[in-house]
């Protein structure tokens, strides 16, 4: 219904009115008082209180394109003249669609920061297990399975003890009790390295536990939390407005008024200058009366003025980059942090899961070995890493199958979270790990390697 009418055959419903202006008329009538009756009332309120704001100019400049058009058409059906389809209604409708058009993509901005949030709020599982005191293993209890239960987590309490077992999300921030595992705590850190945890270590909420089962004790709830203070300042960038946002708000202020006045002062020059005939050249148009050509200019100030690129492309762009950065990953504090990005000249990383895609690959191997080829090499360590789950082992088995090499599956298999693993491939011993797994096997290295 915003859109103008080029063409709508020929002829005039009246004289002085063709058929194509009563169209747009009817047409643009409905987005005029349907669509465009926000921006009246919120420039009435802004009125009532004192001030004036865009929704004023927005108001000011579709009614005044509108109340020209009307104007336009009562004169000449009254005369009987040409005129009527000097009106401009497409000016008022597409006006108020612009501005529109504006909030719509401002509300999809924060629709996709609203979607980020969700996808952090997902992160924490609805429920937790847990345990009741004197339940944890070696407190009093058999193993701590049988007496956990399951219970939402907006009902723990800081000092309540849950259980996670192997795979799932922890649902809390807090401290390790018992047991150990690894945690990966890619979506809060970015390193893709599951990180291992054991009695006395911080846990957070959201992360996922990979190998052993985890007893914490609830250190922080609600708003408490990690993930929770990171949507916070996800939504709070929305309401944090930049420098050059509140220059934007002060110059509307004084913008609107400046307007209107120039918009009278417009109007009333060329009113006096065409009742004194010292213009009589513009008679040629058919305009026979002074007053009609005058409001047509004083309504053509109010109409280019609006909209203003200042007082709307500003938040629009703030909400965009917010929202864009939030789906890949990047939270910015506020508009104001976004603005002063611009004149960044370096950037400090303090931790390598900021930079890297976080998928590990082998990019070497090398044999100590004697008599012990680099295949070889590879295709025990691909075997022996074929059954788990750790992103370096993933990443082990998954260069040896490139390589066309066969891998086998692994027997007596035997994992320790947070140091390495033993099995049997074929005829050999494998033992894979850290420096100081392979030193509980009596197996040392020099400095070299």
């Amino acid at each position: 219904m915003a859109l103008p009418v080029d063409t709508f055959g020929g002829g005039e419903a009246l004289p002085g009115l063709p058929w194509r202006t009563l169209l747009l008329w009817l047409l643009v009538t409905p987005v005029q008082f349907g669509f465009g009756c926000q921006f009246y009332r919120r420039a009435f309120r802004a009125l009532s209180h004192g001030s004036s704001n865009m929704d004023v100019l927005v108001a000011l400049g579709s009614s005044a394109a509108y109340g020209y058009s009307v104007v336009t058409v009562a004169v000449a059906v009254s005369y009987g003249e040409e005129g009527g389809g000097q009106a401009c209604f497409e000016t008022a409708s597409m006006l108020i669609t612009f501005i529109l058009l504006g909030k719509y993509l401002e509300a999809s901005a924060k629709r996709k920061t609203s979607e980020a949030l969700s996808k952090l709020v997902s992160l924490v599982p609805p429920t937790a297990l847990l345990c009741p005191p004197g339940s944890l293993p070696g407190a009093g209890g058999d193993d701590g399975d049988e007496a956990a239960r399951s219970v939402p987590v907006a009902d723990l309490r800081t000092g309540d003890v849950v259980q996670v077992p192997p795979g799932a999300q922890l649902p809390v921030d807090g401290e390790v009790v018992h047991g150990s595992s690894e945690v990966n705590e890619h979506m809060v850190t970015g390193e893709p390295v599951p990180v291992p945890k054991a009695e006395g270590a911080q846990v957070i909420g959201g992360t996922l536990n990979c190998s052993g089962a985890l007893w914490v004790r609830v250190g922080a709830v609600g708003n408490e939390t990690v993930l929770a203070k990171i949507m916070k300042v996800v939504s709070d960038a929305q309401m944090r407005r930049p420098d050059v946002q509140a220059f934007a708000d002060r110059i509307s202020s004084v913008f609107v008024p400046a307007v209107v006045a120039l918009a009278l002062l417009t109007w009333a020059s060329w009113a006096a200058l065409l009742s004194l005939e010292l213009l009589p050249d513009l008679s040629m148009h058919g305009w026979h009366r002074a007053s009609s050509l005058a409001f047509m200019f004083g309504c053509a100030v109010l109409v280019i003025a609006c909209p203003c690129a200042m007082g709307l492309a500003t938040p629009t762009a703030v909400m965009v980059g917010t929202g864009v950065g939030a789906e890949r990953g990047i939270l910015f504090k506020g508009g104001d942090v976004l603005e002063a990005a611009s004149r960044v000249t370096a950037v400090v990383f303090d931790k390598t899961g900021t930079l890297t895609s976080c998928k590990l690959r082998v990019v070497d191997a090398a044999p100590w070995l004697p008599g012990l080829t680099r295949a070889q090499l590879l295709e025990l360590a691909g075997s022996a890493e074929s059954a788990s789950e750790h992103p370096i082992g993933k990443a082990i088995a998954a260069h040896a199958r490139a390589q066309g090499l066969r891998v086998a599956a692994p027997e007596c298999y035997r994992a320790c979270a947070g140091y390495g693993l033993t099995c049997r491939v074929g005829a050999s011993e494998v033992l894979l790990g850290n420096r100081e797994w392979l030193g509980r096997h009596g197996v040392s290295l020099s400095a070299a390697q």
